[in-house]
């Protein structure tokens, strides 16, 4: 077993379902499932992430070609895209069932480390040396992003202090007042 392997294991029983997977991926970087667990998203590799079926551990796609490493990797929550966040700080998003880019690789806010889909996919919000939003479908109101970008991140943006977190209670009391998308 090399430093560059993982282990998929049952969360059920404990018991090991493949190991050493995916052979081929060196330099694994980040790893995102689709929220009914049908595809397994990793970056690793020569600038490149790869998306996987999870019933098969066989690719579900060519691999999504990047300009420099991936670091990040979320899902949209209808599983139909997949943001990709690279070393430079670029986003971008991609179709899931073809592997073809939907935006171009653009820098959304300065130093980028994450980028998320909101819950109803209509925006991909990203984190780094402040917050962005990029609608993909621009209905939703800019304080309805923030408030939600702040839930999913635990951090909150304003003009005096810069980036601070969010305290434990006040995520809680957000989350419990949260509207239905």
């Amino acid at each position: 077993m090399g430093l560059n392997t993982f282990h998929i294991h049952d969360t059920r029983t404990g018991a090991p379902i493949r190991q050493e997977f995916p052979p081929h991926i060196e330099n694994v970087r980040a790893m995102a499932f689709s929220r009914d667990g049908s595809r397994l998203a990793v970056s690793g590799g020569p600038w490149t992430s790869h998306l996987f079926s999870t019933q098969t551990l066989l690719p579900a796609g060519p691999p999504l070609q990047h300009a420099s490493w991936v670091k990040h990797l979320a899902f949209s929550q209808d599983g139909r895209w997949i943001a990709t966040t690279d070393a430079f700080g670029r986003v971008r998003v991609w179709d899931a069932t073809t592997s073809q880019p939907l935006t171009p690789a653009r820098q959304l806010v300065r130093g980028a480390h994450e980028g998320w889909f909101t819950e109803d996919s209509r925006s991909l919000i990203s984190i780094g040396q402040g917050i962005a939003f990029s609608p993909l479908d621009p209905i939703r109101p800019a304080s309805e992003l923030i408030a939600e970008a702040e839930l999913l991140s635990g951090y909150r943006q304003d003009n005096i202090t810069g980036i601070r977190p969010i305290p434990a209670e006040e995520l809680r009391a957000l989350s419990q007042h949260r509207p239905s998308p």
